[in-house]
This record gives C-alpha cells, sequence and structure tokens, in this order.
C-alpha cells in the first residue's frame, strides 16, 4: 500500500487539481508523479506536453487559423515521424486549437495533439516531447505539444456513488466529522462521486472532492492526508482524496432563440434577462400560481433563480442609482429576502429597477443579427451582379441559369427575412418585458431544513428563487382563468418529446440514480442522474451582527449522462424534472470541471415562498387545454 500525494503544479495536469491522496486507486487519473520543468513542459504518468498547455478538462477545436493551415499537414507527418523514431505507437496525431473549459484562454493555443494508447511509458513521452516541440517551433513558433492517454482525453467522468458501498450510510456522519475536525476555512464545496476515466461509470474510483477558492495558494497536501486519515478512521481507506480549485458558477450565457417564442405567451425554458441591464440572461423556468388566506383565487407568477434576477457589480444601469434607496436595495437583496410585505425589504424599490425581459433583448438582438449575418452571406457579389442586371429590365442580360439561380437566392433571403421579421417586431414594440420581481430570496441565504436526518448536525440549505408578476397583457389566461397559454415544458432544436404538463406532488423525494430532465434555453431538453449523495457547499451569510461568515450548507446535485452535459451557461432557473413531468426542483448552478448542477428542491422552494410572501398555498400553474 503507498500513496500518492501531488502539489499544485499538478493543475497544469487535470482539472485545476492541487492535491491529490490515494492507498489503492491505480485506475485514478489524478494518480502517478507530476513533474513541470523549468521551460514549463509537464511530464506526468497520464499525459506531458508544454509549454502553454491547457488544464482538462479541455475543448477541442478543429479549425486552426488560416495562414497555419497550410502547414499542418507537413508538421503533422514530422511529428509522426519523430514518434517513430522514438519507437511510439499512436491512436492519432492532429494539429488542433485546445481550450481549457474551466477559465479559458482568450484565445485557443494552437497545439499538435497526439492520442497515445492506455500505456502511459511518461519518460519516453516527455523524450519525444522535447524533440518534437523545437522542431515544430520552427515552422509555428509558440506552437504546444501535448501526448495524452486516450482514455484520459476522453473525458474524466462524475456519476453518483451507488448506494451498496460503505460511504453511502456513512456519509452524514462523515461531513458531521470533517466539519467537526478539519480546517474549512478555504473551502468552497464538500462532495462524493465516482470519479475517474472508465467509461463505464460505476467502475470509476470513490472520490471525496474538496474544493476551494481560486485565489487559494495553499497545496493543501497536508489537508487531503487529514482527511484520507478521517476516512480510515471509517474503515473507508480505499476511497481516494482529491483538492481541486472551484469550478461551480451560475449559468448565463447568450444564445439565439426559436420563432415561437415571438408569439406573445410565456414560455419555460426560454431565456430571461434583467431590463436595461448588460448581464447575460438566464432561463424563465415555468409558472407557479399562489393562494392567500381569505382568498378564493390564484395569483400567476414567473419562477426562476434570484441570481437570475439581482444585477451584478458593473452591470448595472446607471439610472438606477438616481433612485431613492436604489443602492441599499441591492446590497440588501444580497443577504436578505425580497418580501413583499415589509418595506425594510424595498419591495417599492424592486418594482421600479427589477424589471424582467422574456425573451431577454439580448437573445432577440442576436437571433436578429444571426438573421442578418446569413442574408448578408447570401446576398455575394456573384448575387449583386445578378441583381444589377434584372434591375435593368428589358436592357439586362443573363441566361436562364443564372436568372433561376438568383430567384432561388431571392427565395431564401426573403423566407430569412419572414422569420426575422417577428423577432424584430417585438424588440421594436418593447413586448419581450414581462414585468417586475415581485418576491424572492435573496442572493446569499439560508434557511433550516424541514425535516432531517437522524442525528445530522448539519441543517441548513441555501435558497435561490425569485417570482416574477407579470405583466397583465402578457399573461394568456384560457376561459377559466387558471389555465395559461404556453404553459407547457417547452423545448426547442432537439427531437425529444417534452411531457404534456409539469406536475407537482410534495411527497415525492427524488432518489440516487434517478434520471432528470430540465430545458433550460441553452441547451433545451438534458439528461441527468440524481445523487443520492448531497454535497456541502459553504456559502457567505450575515452573522447576527452584519459580518459576513461562511457557513456549511447541504446542496443537491445531478451528474451528466453519457449523451452529454446536463446544463451549460444560460440554464440557471430551469425547472428540473422527471420524465413524467414530475418537477423536482430548479437548477441553480453548473460544474465545469466534473459536469454537474446543482438544484434546489422544489419543496424548499415552495416552503420558503409560503414563508416569504404569506401565501397559504402554493401550486405549478395548470398546462392549457389542447
Amino acid at each position: 500500500m503507498s500513496s500518492t500525494f501531488t502539489s499544485s503544479t499538478f493543475s497544469k495536469a487535470s482539472c485545476h487539481a492541487l492535491s491529490f491522496c490515494s492507498t489503492s486507486s491505480s485506475s485514478s487519473p489524478f494518480g502517478g508523479s507530476v513533474h513541470v520543468d523549468s521551460h514549463g513542459f509537464l511530464k506526468s504518468s497520464h499525459r506531458v506536453g508544454g509549454p502553454t498547455l491547457c488544464s482538462l478538462p479541455t475543448l477541442t477545436r478543429g479549425n486552426i487559423p488560416f495562414t497555419i493551415a497550410g502547414l499542418s499537414l507537413r508538421t503533422e507527418d514530422r511529428t509522426i515521424s519523430i514518434l517513430r523514431e522514438h519507437g511510439l505507437e499512436f491512436v492519432y496525431v492532429r494539429l488542433v486549437g485546445r481550450i481549457s473549459k474551466v477559465d479559458p484562454e482568450p484565445e485557443p493555443i494552437l497545439t499538435m495533439l497526439i492520442v497515445m494508447p492506455d500505456q502511459p511509458n511518461p519518460d519516453k513521452w516527455y523524450r519525444a516531447l522535447r524533440h518534437i516541440q523545437p522542431e515544430l517551433a520552427k515552422d509555428i513558433p509558440g506552437i504546444c505539444v501535448e501526448l495524452i492517454e486516450e482514455q484520459l482525453n476522453r473525458g474524466i467522468y462524475c456519476s453518483p456513488v451507488n448506494m451498496g458501498h460503505p460511504i453511502f450510510r456513512k456519509w452524514p456522519s462523515i461531513v458531521n466529522y470533517i466539519l467537526s475536525h478539519a480546517d474549512f476555512r478555504e473551502w468552497t464545496a464538500l462532495e462524493c462521486w465516482r470519479y475517474g476515466t472508465d467509461t463505464v461509470r460505476q467502475l470509476n474510483p470513490v472520490t471525496v472532492i474538496v474544493q476551494v477558492r481560486k485565489t487559494s495558494t495553499n497545496p493543501f497536501i497536508t489537508a487531503a492526508r487529514h482527511l484520507h486519515g478521517i476516512l480510515a478512521y471509517f474503515d473507508l481507506a480505499e476511497v481516494d482524496v482529491l483538492f481541486q480549485r472551484d469550478s461551480d458558477a451560475p449559468l448565463i450565457h447568450n444564445p439565439t432563440l426559436y420563432g415561437d417564442v415571438c408569439a406573445g405567451a410565456i414560455h419555460p425554458g426560454i431565456s430571461l434577462g434583467i431590463h436595461q441591464c448588460s448581464a447575460g440572461t438566464s432561463t424563465l423556468g415555468g409558472l407557479v400560481q399562489l393562494q392567500f388566506s381569505g382568498k378564493t383565487e390564484w395569483r400567476t407568477y414567473g419562477l426562476t433563480c434570484f441570481h437570475a434576477v439581482w444585477p451584478p457589480t458593473n452591470h448595472r444601469n446607471p439610472e438606477w442609482f438616481k433612485i431613492h434607496n436604489a443602492v441599499k436595495a441591492i446590497a440588501t437583496w444580497e443577504f436578505s429576502p425580497l418580501d413583499p410585505r415589509k418595506s425594510e425589504s424595498f419591495p417599492d424599490v424592486a418594482q421600479q429597477i427589477l424589471w424582467v425581459d422574456h425573451p431577454s433583448l439580448r437573445d432577440l438582438d442576436n437571433s436578429i443579427k444571426e438573421k442578418n449575418d446569413t442574408i448578408a452571406h447570401i446576398r455575394t457579389p456573384r448575387f449583386l451582379q445578378y441583381e444589377k442586371e434584372m434591375n435593368k429590365g428589358d436592357d439586362g442580360w443573363l441566361p436562364e441559369s443564372a436568372q433561376a439561380n438568383y430567384r432561388a437566392m431571392v427565395r431564401q433571403i426573403r423566407a430569412f427575412e419572414e422569420t426575422r421579421s417577428p423577432f424584430i417586431a417585438m424588440r421594436d414594440s418593447g413586448s419581450y418585458l414581462l414585468g417586475h420581481v415581485y418576491a424572492g430570496s435573496g442572493l446569499n441565504r439560508t434557511r433550516e431544513l424541514k425535516s432531517t436526518e437522524e442525528n445530522q448536525e448539519l441543517r441548513l440549505i441555501s435558497t435561490d428563487w425569485a417570482l416574477i408578476k407579470i405583466n397583465p397583457e402578457r399573461l394568456q389566461p384560457q376561459q377559466h382563468g387558471d389555465r395559461i397559454s404556453g404553459n407547457r415544458p417547452f423545448h426547442y432544436g432537439r427531437p425529444e418529446q417534452p411531457p404534456e404538463q409539469f406536475i407537482y406532488d410534495p411527497s415525492f423525494e427524488p432518489s440516487r440514480g434517478l434520471k432528470l430532465q430540465k430545458c433550460g434555453r441553452s441547451t433545451g431538453i438534458t439528461t441527468g442522474t440524481f445523487s443520492g449523495l448531497k454535497c456541502v457547499r459553504f456559502t457567505e451569510a450575515l452573522d447576527e451582527y452584519g459580518m459576513v461568515q461562511t457557513i456549511p450548507t447541504w446542496e443537491h446535485k445531478i451528474a451528466s449522462g453519457p449523451d452529454g452535459s446536463f446544463v451549460e451557461k444560460g440554464d440557471s432557473g430551469s425547472w428540473v424534472y422527471t420524465k413524467a413531468g414530475e418537477v423536482v426542483g430548479i437548477l441553480k448552478s453548473g460544474d465545469e470541471s466534473k459536469d454537474t448542477g446543482t438544484i434546489n428542491l422544489m419543496s424548499d422552494i415552495f416552503d420558503d415562498i409560503k414563508s416569504i410572501t404569506g401565501a397559504t398555498n402554493v401550486r405549478i400553474a395548470p398546462a392549457p387545454d389542447f
């Protein structure tokens, strides 16, 4: 039995990792020795390269600069020749652009990617690397060379731990013991997954993963040993420990839209954005209805994440600061709820500045630009020449084939103009404005669990939700007032069939391995797997004296499946549901290195909505009649 420890130089090898401790897992991509020489070239057990190697997970771009493209065949042939000189077999050699998925470089790094068989030989690989790189640099100065084992190049997979593993039932006790005996001041998360490169995901080693602040300079080697000792105390010495930099982030981005959204109805799964704000945009999850004491009618609101409607620093409209108490209100909502019943939570200011667009104005502009660019590409110099001749009437002349070609291009242009016009009409009329934020959890706020597991000391969860009061002209109630047009699980650009309606059962609790879906504005419908092991997130909160402190909270996680990422930027606020349409929760963030998502359970959100708004009942708005 031997232990493996790595230092901060390992961040160049995999997933922004800092340290790793194992006594048993030779199959982990994080095991083995690591060395970075004085010239920046990495030599590790599964990957060598440099001098400007991207951190894994890495995205590969096949398109390379036009000025370099002509050299690709010659440089690839020279690389193959040197590999053979060193007696090395390889899977393939390709000149590509590589870019880190987490904290990406401004531009892809031009890289000679050499994918090797899954029989690493770091010493031989390193000697070949130092031979290949200077040879290629003669033609392409600054080129990076990377030799990587095939399975590591395919990806590092994160999947839930099976219920039969001993750590599953011990996890709450382990978490409480760690929180009582470890220094977690620089930690941001504590999780447990099967994590490795085997495509059969249940064969990957069980790993306790600690994420730390990106600004941390501590290599955490001692902390990794300490955690491994705690696991051994619980008879789990075979479980690995990995420390890595935090890669959890809100999911905000800017894709284009589909024509259905311009009809005015409210569509779950389509973007929303903060009105007159430069921040990125997220997703409107769906519609809920609140009923108050002594009232029979149901009031309809949009439901999304609070961080999707809270304007971040450097993205705020300067005009807001002219509004009385606006600065104080935004600061208050960072740690306290927006309660429509209490003046100290500034609901009057929210009605003036927290206006929400659906779809977002940025997405509308992007969609119009995409149509304009397509039309511009059709209007080539040849088309303009045809047009000039056709406009001459009888004085012009074009062969019949050219006239037919011109008419076909005109039909194409008119078709794109027709699909563009609803976006322009919606933008110019301002009808994309949805309404204002009525109530919300606040950006960073915690509350106690409604029910706790036996002997469980950690009882806090974070909350992240916002209710949007919808402008009357945007609501399209059907005959009896409760059913709202457009209120169905919505998807676009994907072949999957969504469920007919959203369903909510307060007694339903997701279990380990449950297949879940979400519809987000960036990805449409995607599928993931629920983890039965909750993770701990270290959340900033205010103590009783108004000072910021870091406290641990429970979070629920979903792993991506083999068909692709469960979440991408722009998906925050998406509702997460079973294939039958049973809503489980709301997507709040994603972890780019592990390809996982974090959700708030809908039961916790509905309880908090009642607490903040005073509503006696909360339900999902009924789907429209067919």
